[in-house]
């Protein structure tokens, strides 16, 4: 019985010394998590310090563009030079001073009226001097009829005179055609104006769009790259997986290949202001401007109220108006004008005499009206027929810009009607991910949102501005071409 006792103090003994063990194992495994916590953390603290450049800043939303970023001036420099910096009101005036087909339209109203004052002198009359020897032998008869033989007259004349010639249809009808041709040619001058100004101010604003894209991206580029450095540290220490690295890095090769796009845009643009404005030598543009804030040109969207005023304000619908009048004045001319005559009057002063200097003098006078018609004309195959086949062309061309004009002006009304309520949801859209961006940015600083979260809000943010810079640029452009094709100029 008492060796039974002692087996069993030796069984409890064992069992107290196997529990102590175990409870020893138990508190140096806590002790080593504990530890590897501790570890962990530290090295997460040590990763956060090391990667405090990385991190993403707050930023604000900004829409002034603020010129060519320095790594495409850089590059650009060695093939354009410094850029060109040009503000909306530079382009404006460079475009209507320099421009070579305004300057070209300037150059035919000036000849039309050249030719308007041409023909506005028709009441002057002409000079006209002149020297003569009249030579002859054999038979003559003088004033009275009377005949000599063997003679042979040997002399010479000074002549000189006053020749007018009034035809009433000129004075009438051609005067009135040259006035309309320079009416004509001045509203061709209005016209290029607008086509150029049209042109210019969408490729200033498409333009500018295309540098604040870069712009944007450019920004977009720096937070990726901050964060491609703050990944690979945390995948460095198991903290993150190699998967985000890949993402941040596919993001960084999309951009690089948008800003190209944007960069090629811009060069692109600049090439259209150089060769409209005559730039001297091809430059890179760059815009100076704010042109990213909605303006309102014109109020009503009316589309039979502003196709009415187009037609009646279009500055070429008045130049083949002025065509056309020109050419049924010179029509009236071929036709009425062949019944009013022509008025002739010739004063002359002769010396005549024995060559080479003559001695006696006479004075003369002529006095005439005459009607004249080429038979051409009569058989009706003549100018008559041109002059009218050219007023049927003229017809037709009226036409076809009516058409054209109306086509305009309901692309712009169009265009607008969209583009208005578009300016209010592209807002929208720009100010939750703005909200969106500060709540992730909050959940960054507390430590409850990951690094990767944040760089999508930055994401959403910079597509929410560019959406916006579009639709502005869009609704601007419109606002402009609308204004313009109502027939109206920007002073």
């Amino acid at each position: 019985m008492l060796r039974r006792l002692n087996n069993k103090t030796s069984m409890h003994i064992l069992i107290g010394y196997g529990i102590i063990i175990a409870t020893i194992f138990i508190a140096e495994a806590e002790t080593a998590r504990a530890q590897n916590v501790q570890a962990q953390s530290a090295q997460a603290q040590s990763i956060q310090a090391q990667s405090a450049q990385a991190q993403i800043p707050q930023r604000s939303v900004m829409l002034l563009p603020r010129g060519i970023p320095s790594s495409i001036a850089t590059t650009t420099a060695n093939i354009f030079g410094t850029p060109l910096r040009m503000t909306f009101k530079d382009v404006l005036e460079r475009a209507g001073a320099d421009n070579l087909l305004i300057k070209e339209s300037e150059s035919r109203f000036a000849l039309a009226r050249a030719n308007e004052t041409r023909v506005n002198a028709w009441f002057l009359p002409s000079l006209y001097a002149g020297a003569g020897v009249y030579g002859a032998s054999g038979t003559v008869m003088n004033a009275r009829g009377e005949f000599f033989q063997n003679v042979t007259p040997n002399n010479a004349s000074l002549v000189g005179g006053v020749l007018g010639e009034w035809s009433i249809a000129t004075a009438v009808y051609a005067t009135k055609a040259a006035e309309y041709r320079s009416l004509s040619a001045q509203e061709d001058i209005a016209t290029q104006r607008i086509r150029t100004l049209t042109s210019v101010i969408g490729a200033y604003f498409d333009l500018a769009a295309a540098q604040e894209r870069i712009r944007l991206l450019g920004e977009t580029f720096a937070l990726n790259e901050r964060l491609l450095v703050q990944l690979e540290l945390q995948q460095g220490a198991g903290l993150s997986y190699k998967s985000d690295v890949l993402l941040v890095k596919s993001s960084l090769s999309r951009l690089k290949v948008l800003s190209q796009q944007a960069a090629t845009e811009v060069y692109r643009r600049s090439a259209e202001l150089s060769a409209a404005l005559n730039l001297p030598s091809p430059r890179l543009i760059a815009a100076s401007d704010s042109v990213f804030v909605p303006i309102m040109l014109n109020d009503s969207l009316s589309l039979d109220t502003l196709t009415r005023e187009a037609l009646a304000a279009r500055p070429e619908i008045r130049s083949v108006e002025y065509e056309l009048s020109a050419l049924r004045e010179e029509t009236t001319a071929l036709t009425t004008g062949r019944l009013l005559p022509t008025l002739t009057l010739n004063l002359s002063t002769t010396l005549l005499g024995g060559a080479p200097l003559p001695q006696y003098g006479r004075a003369a006078s002529t006095l005439g009206i005459s009607w004249s018609a080429p038979i051409s004309d009569l058989l009706g195959r003549g100018q008559a027929q041109q002059l009218e086949s050219t007023l049927n062309v003229r017809k037709a061309q009226t036409e076809v810009l009516s058409n054209q004009i109306g086509r305009e002006i309901a692309s712009f009304v169009g265009a607008l009607a969209m583009l208005r309520p578009a300016l209010t949801f592209a807002r929208e859209g720009l100010a939750a991910s703005q909200e969106a961006l500060e709540q992730s940015i909050g959940r960054q600083k507390l430590g409850t949102s990951k690094p990767f979260e944040v760089l999508q809000a930055y994401d959403y943010v910079t597509r929410a501005q560019n959406d916006y810079v579009q639709i502005v640029n869009e609704y601007n452009k419109a606002e402009y071409g609308l204004f313009l094709a109502r027939g109206r100029m920007i002073r």
